[in-house]
């Protein structure tokens, strides 16, 4: 875990779950399984496999600009469009949505050292994560501290990185993934090392159009 994620899980009293098949919660399990459907893919556009030799994260954070609170989540997939990782969780006392985007940016990344994956592709729907990693222009933005956290595990983890803005509909396992928002309890982060039960056919579907474009 981060040194910011770290500081988190303290101050809100999380903590971390490995989740495989019937070990999710009921409530997880109920609202994978009437999440979203793949749509027709002549309405869409294709979430793309990562080049031979890069690992893919896919992340999405959503914020409830009401109460200040928030939820991540991302998906790490490999050239085969297979996921090897994926986690979720919520987060308090948000400033903004760029604030839950940065600490799914954030868990991703961190997910990603933990596996000691050295060529990664960090896929957002983001356009302001995107700037905030490629310029200086939030250095001094209250979110400054959180990217420059980024920048630091990526400088120091990653032989090769790349990002790109991916716009929503190549995001949905990820989006699907973040609106868990860990209703199992308050706090909890939740981490699954195989294909999450209900997103088989947002996994599949995107396997599929990623090989027809090959």
């Amino acid at each position: 875990m981060s040194t910011y994620g770290m500081h988190a899980a303290a101050r809100n009293g999380t903590k971390s779950e490995k989740v495989t098949g019937a070990g999710r919660c009921l409530n997880c399990q109920k609202r994978l399984i009437d999440g979203p459907k793949p749509p027709s893919p002549h309405h869409r556009k294709h979430w793309s496999r990562p080049i031979d030799g890069f690992q893919k994260i896919n992340t999405d954070g959503s914020f409830n600009i009401e109460n200040g609170s928030g939820t991540w989540g991302h998906v790490i997939s490999d050239e085969h469009a297979t996921i090897t990782h994926a986690g979720a969780g919520s987060c308090q006392h948000l400033l903004n949505a760029l604030h839950a985007e940065l600490l799914a940016c954030v868990q991703g990344i961190a997910a990603a050292t933990s596996q000691g994956m050295s060529r990664v592709l960090l896929d957002t729907d983001s356009q302001l994560v995107k700037s905030a990693l490629e310029t200086n222009s939030f250095a001094l933005a209250e979110t400054g501290g959180i990217v420059y956290e980024l920048e630091c595990m990526i400088g120091s983890s990653f032989t090769d990185f790349k990002i790109s803005n991916a716009p929503r509909d190549y995001n949905r396992v990820a989006h699907a993934v973040a609106a868990l928002d860990c209703n199992c309890s308050n706090g909890t982060t939740l981490h699954w090392e195989d294909t999450l039960d209900g997103l088989e056919e947002l996994v599949a579907s995107d396997s599929a159009e990623s090989e027809l474009m090959e």
